[in-house]
């Protein structure tokens, strides 16, 4: 905090420790990046890795769909998740950051045997991706994406009918 004061023991010290003069470039720097991230840089970064879900909610789409038995796909898309979830630290919303790590080591985890890959676990991690998705929107300020739950049903087919319930005899 600043001290207001005009005596002169004030004046001095603020002389002598340099606190008369204006800040320099690096302490208004500093002080910005203290502040917080740029909103809009906020927006930009929200987008992104919002595109980034996009691509990995497609491929964990396509293993569930295809052959189960390879679990390479999965295993490709741990890194991309902890990156996804380090970009998002940057913009302060450590949160779904903290989301997207649980996705991440769910995924390592089906990826490397240490749980039985089944619809139920699949569902958990895409829905899970789904919600920080949106948030995601929301963070970027932008219209509904295709990933929005109305077509999760569309995206993941199978798992989310059985959930509801609306599987064919």
């Amino acid at each position: 905090a600043r001290c207001k004061s005009s005596s002169y023991r004030v004046n001095e010290l603020r002389t002598v420790y340099g606190l008369d003069r204006e800040r320099s470039d690096e302490a208004q720097t500093l002080a910005s990046l203290a502040a917080g991230p740029d909103p809009k840089a906020v927006e930009m970064l929200a987008a992104e890795t919002r595109e980034g879900l996009l691509a990995i909610r497609d491929a964990l789409d396509l293993f569930t769909r295809g052959d189960r038995e390879d679990k390479e796909p999965l295993l490709a898309l741990e890194p991309h998740l902890f990156n996804l979830a380090s970009t998002l630290t940057v913009t302060g919303a450590n949160n779904l950051a903290d989301r997207l790590r649980g996705c991440a080591g769910g995924i390592g985890e089906l990826g490397r045997g240490i749980l039985t890959i089944d619809d139920q676990r699949l569902r958990t991690i895409a829905q899970e991706l789904f919600s920080v998705e949106a948030a995601l929107g929301d963070l970027a300020g932008s219209e509904p994406h295709r990933s929005d739950m109305g077509d999760a049903v569309d995206a993941f087919g199978d798992l989310f009918a059985v959930e509801a319930g609306e599987t064919e005899e």
